[in-house]
């Protein structure tokens, strides 16, 4: 058994529930003590996501099969000065409405940004010196407790891209590489069990980007992965 890639998804396991609860709790509490205790979750729950990323070495996988020689592209350029994504990037590749219509839902969502490369850069400065921003968007509903966690990661060039892309690969159990790709290379897995539904992700030039939908173990996720993997190509079609 390979002990690391059960670490990573415990650790994802919790991270999501953290995160996700603690927004819960915020949004429906008053108390400046629950408030607070609820903000420490948030911040837990990412901290674990950065160390997933960061902090667990890497290793191959006998699970995920071949990797195919991806073609490692340049920055994406959206004019004639690249510029890294910023927070309101982000929030324009994927939108509250394009979510709540992808996961047919009947009421509204709530959206929270966070800052990942100030959280990771917390636990260790130095494991963030490739990445230019990185920044996440949590869409959650309210009843039941669903979400679906969206982040892009603009990396330094696309070969650090790859390498992060190369270790996070190495250290999840069952990816499934997507032919033809969304990007330069894509993967995804449905695990659908203890709390974690679905996983995107892809490189795009220097851009790392990732989905995943979280919820309780008895509630069904927000989406399936094929609506999961629409998600993820509309926010490709924006990039440029």
């Amino acid at each position: 058994m390979d002990w690391g890639a059960v670490a990573w998804i415990v650790l994802g396991i919790l991270g999501a529930g953290l995160i996700f609860g603690g927004i819960v709790a915020y949004l429906r509490h008053t108390n400046p003590t629950v408030r607070a205790l609820s903000a420490a979750g948030i911040a837990s729950g990412l901290a674990m996501w950065a160390v997933i990323g960061f902090t667990v070495p890497a290793s191959t996988s006998s699970d995920n099969g071949e990797s195919p020689s991806p073609v490692v592209a340049t920055g994406v350029i959206a004019s004639g000065t690249y510029e890294p994504f910023t927070q309101e990037r982000v929030a324009a590749l994927l939108t509250a409405e394009d979510v709540d219509n992808a996961a047919n839902s009947a009421g509204s969502l709530a959206v929270e940004y966070r800052d990942g490369k100030a959280m990771a850069g917390g636990v260790d400065p130095s494991q963030v010196t490739e990445i230019e921003t990185w920044y996440t968007a949590g869409f959650q509903s309210e009843n039941p407790i669903q979400g679906m966690t969206f982040s892009v990661m603009d990396f330094v060039s696309a070969d650090a891209a790859q390498a992060h892309f190369d270790k996070v690969l190495g250290e999840t159990p069952g990816l499934v590489f997507m032919d033809p790709p969304i990007g330069d290379i894509s993967v995804f897995v449905v695990f659908n069990g203890q709390g974690l539904g679905s996983i995107v992700m892809y490189r795009f030039g220097d851009l790392y980007v990732s989905l995943h939908t979280a919820q309780p173990s008895d509630i069904e996720p927000m989406m399936p992965v094929s609506t999961l993997q629409e998600l993820a190509q509309l926010a490709l079609s924006r990039m440029s």
